[in-house]
């Protein structure tokens, strides 16, 4: 199995985590609406990619 180099995961993340905002504020400019629950997992997923954006962040500031 190929390993992935730390930095193209971190920007992979990156690009993910803009998406996931993109999509949580989306209804705000049209007219549908999100249930409850979508809005929330996907408050989950962003807050959950930072996290992992940020430990990834401070391993290669650290290590390299």
């Amino acid at each position: 199995m190929p390993v992935i180099p730390k930095r193209i995961t971190l920007i992979a993340a990156q690009i993910t985590n803009a998406l996931l905002v993109i999509l949580l504020f989306l209804p705000a400019f049209s007219t549908q609406e999100y249930t409850g629950l979508i809005y929330w997992l996907l408050l989950l997923m962003v807050i959950s990619n930072s996290i992992v954006i940020w430990n990834l962040q401070r391993n290669l500031t650290c290590h390299n």
